[in-house]
């Protein structure tokens, strides 16, 4: 484990040179039509701006995170007729990532130097079903992630500039069935830091899970409550839990199938949250969903709601210095799209 964890520091030190270079390179044509698009989206002056991103070809796309600085980049996933891939998009362009051999690929987060980390699904050890792995992309490398004894699944959501993963895993009952923690409430956190796993448990807490990582170490993540059987977000930081605030308007914060959200190194947190029954549960069940979920700013202590114009539903799962703001939405028609908010 140390041998590979030595290699992946190569090559986070080699990815900026690579990805990031390869993304810059990439403001062209299809960038420009992007930004016109972006101006012509204005509703007034000194409003935001939103823009759709479609991986081409899709018929479905998801918005996961964005780097936390420099150039805009947004990651997430997309469904084609040859399944479920990621991507990470930046200056108009996009790039695919399927992890060799996988059933489908999902990403999730990308930190300053390029370097990304998801997840994967692969048949199981037994032939009876699935399991669901981690994995980082560096300098064009593929690593997989499992946290020990978590066989069936470890999904890695978030990565700081210095490598420092979170995620979460599942100890299942050993069938591969593939099993989501949060059916079973099994679910946990975890950190891995240089090449050393430990766990993430909200005191009390039925299930926990670990979305972001600052560069000073502040994680951020969600847990379902013991005590009222809701979700709830979290900020972990020094070896101290607190539990974010819930959205003064909102009957449920975090509390889809897929919710997850954004940190910046200021503090800024973004998220979602339902504000009527039934509460949302999940952008990927195309054509059951509901207008009930939105996306929410928190800063300096005040909640800014963000609503992608006339959707059905909208998140905020990524966000950077500069205040972009990027995450999924559903439209009237109850297709699944990503955007980038421009403040």
């Amino acid at each position: 484990m140390n041998n590979k964890f030595e290699e992946l520091a190569k090559n986070l030190a080699q990815s900026a040179t690579r990805l990031y270079e390869l993304m810059k390179f990439s403001v062209n044509l299809a960038g420009i039509a992007l930004v016109c698009l972006a101006l012509a989206s204005r509703a007034e002056a000194g409003s935001p701006t939103f823009t759709t991103i479609d991986f081409p070809g899709s018929a479905a796309t998801l918005v996961n995170g964005m780097a936390p600085s420099g150039p805009v980049v947004v990651v997430g996933d997309y469904v084609d007729a040859t399944g479920e891939h990621g991507y990470a998009f930046s200056g108009g362009a996009f790039t695919s990532i399927s992890f060799p051999g996988a059933i489908f690929t999902e990403t999730y987060a990308i930190n300053i130097n390029g370097v990304i980390v998801g997840d994967y699904a692969s048949t199981n050890s037994s032939g009876n079903g699935t399991s669901l792995h981690g994995y980082v992309l560096a300098g064009g490398t593929f690593l997989s992630l499992d946290f020990p004894g978590a066989n069936f699944y470890t999904q890695a959501r978030g990565i700081n500039s210095k490598g420092d993963i979170v995620g979460t895993y599942f100890i299942g009952n050993g069938d591969g069935s593939g099993e989501s923690p949060l059916s079973s409430g099994n679910g946990h956190g975890f950190l891995l830091s240089g090449g050393i796993y430990s766990s993430i448990d909200f005191p009390g807490a039925i299930l926990t899970e670990a979305w972001r990582i600052s560069d000073t170490g502040e994680i951020l993540g969600r847990y379902k409550s013991s005590t009222d059987g809701s979700f709830h977000m979290f900020l972990f930081a020094n070896g101290t839990f607190s539990t974010v605030p819930d959205v003064p308007k909102g009957i449920a914060t975090a509390s889809s199938n897929y919710s997850s959200g954004g940190l910046t190194e200021a503090g800024d947190i973004v998220g979602d949250y339902s504000d009527a029954r039934p509460i949302f549960k999940d952008f990927k069940r195309l054509g059951k969903n509901n207008g009930n979920l939105h996306g929410f700013l928190l800063s300096g202590g005040v909640y800014t709601t963000i609503d992608f114009p006339g959707a059905n539903a909208t998140g905020a799962w990524g966000i950077n210095s500069a205040g972009y703001i990027a995450g999924p939405y559903i439209d009237a028609s109850n297709n699944s799209h990503g955007y980038l908010m421009t403040p």
